[in-house]
């Protein structure tokens, strides 16, 4: 066994005697105690930017959304079309300027790569000044449609999900285009035997001038392919029964994590697709840990050391005594990161720091580490997979807000307090919640003693 190796079992044994067992309960009142002598904290608000649509485009996008039952009549969108939450899973462009605006809803980030593509593809640019231009996104793995993979677990074959948008316009400007140059392609191979077939080439020439009416001039528009197709590592698809995020491990594994009911019956799940239950939240987190989706960070442990004492050191003014020992879960948690992270800066090497974060107790690990990538679905599963039960409720957004729209009024100054007190970095706070909160019930908000910091 090699030196190295031996310095880690010591390490490893140093921190067991330690450790001790850490109660989930008696830490959340722990931090409700310190948070409680903390100035009274803000929800952060980030209003979204939305793209501002005239008369002439609010015509087009109500025209637009008809064709999907949407009966909204909206004067601003967000950046895949969106007026106001909800499930559509269609996106909505009124015009290429329309990237400059943000995501009314934090889940569809998870649609940037197939963004990319669609707003760097000309046709937006060429059809939106006559049309809106729309599609519905598909979500798929192989040839399985994501949303019907619990129909299908058989069909699951591994490796990256596939985005893809069919677009067109509600008067089928792109396809009937397309349609035409096809068929020009076809006649300019092989003239004569079109000449045989005389009404069709009338079909085509009246169908031509339709176009050009609407149009202008034909020949400054080139639809040769109008669905747009990205590879992606990660997916969300949400239906009435759960909320499931796909991912793809930089160690090429399929891992997929729900909430809410099991997509798959007993014993069906897809051969190639890990499935965890994001509602056991401890043991997911260890799991993703475990496939390089989330790493060990010493400058995470240190951020979050500062402020633990920070907390400490307020609670122990506020009382105006030595505290030591009356915390002990509290005490156990901060000693436990001192010795993560003095443990973490001796080993350099990734693999190793990941598989000692495995044996740290669940509720430590959240504290040890940061997303593996800039992947915008790594951040927002994170606080879902929270040891802090209070966070965990409010960072699932749809369940929260409608819990918060059913409740009666004492159950409701219950939510925002909980909140309020648990909510201590500001990575925890749920800017979407927060939003809605602002939007529709700020006054209210604001009697319980809960203020907004507001950005546009």
């Amino acid at each position: 066994m090699r030196l190295d190796e031996l310095m880690e079992i010591h390490a490893l044994s140093l921190l067991v005697q330690g450790n001790g067992t850490i109660s989930v309960s008696a830490l959340e009142q722990d931090f409700l105690t310190f948070s409680k002598q903390l100035p009274r904290k803000e929800l952060q608000v980030v209003l979204p930017s939305m793209y501002p649509l005239d008369k002439n485009e609010q015509a087009r996008i109500k025209e637009a959304y008809a064709l999907k039952n949407i009966t909204a009549a909206p004067t601003a969108l967000d950046i895949i079309g969106r007026a106001e939450r909800g499930n559509q899973n269609s996106m909505f462009f009124l015009s290429p300027k329309q990237i400059n605006a943000d995501y009314l809803q934090s889940e569809d980030s998870y649609l940037i790569p197939l963004l990319k593509e669609c707003y760097a593809n000309g046709l937006l640019s060429q059809f939106t000044a006559h049309e809106a231009v729309f599609g519905d996104v598909t979500a798929k793995n192989g040839t399985v449609d994501l949303a019907e993979l619990p129909l299908f677990p058989e069909k699951f074959a591994g490796g990256l999900y596939r985005l893809s948008i069919k677009i067109d316009t509600p008067k089928k400007a792109i396809s009937k285009l397309k349609s035409i140059y096809a068929t020009m392609d076809l006649v300019q191979a092989d003239p004569h035997s079109r000449m045989l077939e005389p009404e069709k080439l009338n079909d085509l020439a009246t169908s031509a001038m339709e176009l050009r009416a609407s149009l202008g001039a034909l020949a400054r528009y080139s639809p040769k392919e109008n669905e747009l197709k990205v590879h992606t590592k990660s997916v969300i698809v949400k239906n009435d029964k759960q909320t499931m995020f796909f991912l793809y491990t930089p160690k090429n594994k399929n891992v997929l994590v729900y909430f809410g009911q099991a997509p798959f019956s007993f014993g069906r799940n897809p051969k190639d697709l890990e499935v965890l239950d994001g509602e056991q939240h401890q043991l997911t987190l260890a799991k993703l840990i475990e496939h390089g989706l989330y790493d060990p960070s010493p400058a995470v442990v240190e951020r979050n050391l500062s402020f633990f004492d920070q907390l400490y050191d307020g609670n122990a003014r506020a009382v105006g005594r030595d505290i030591t020992g009356e915390h002990p879960h509290y005490e156990k948690l901060r000693e436990s990161l001192f010795r993560v992270k003095e443990y973490m800066l001796s080993m350099s090497d990734i693999e190793r720091r990941r598989s000692f974060i495995q044996r740290q107790e669940p509720e430590v690990q959240e504290f040890l580490v940061c997303p593996s990538s800039s992947d915008p679905v790594l951040h927002l599963l994170l606080p879902r997979l929270s040891w802090n039960s209070v966070l965990r409720e409010y960072h699932a957004t749809d369940a929260f807000i409608k819990k918060f729209q059913s409740a009666d009024d004492s159950t409701k100054k219950t939510l925002l307090h909980d909140v309020e007190s648990s909510v201590i970095f500001s990575n925890q706070q749920n800017n979407d919640v927060n939003c809605w909160l602002y939007k529709t019930h700020k006054d209210y908000c604001e009697a319980q003693g809960v203020k907004f910091s507001v950005k546009n």
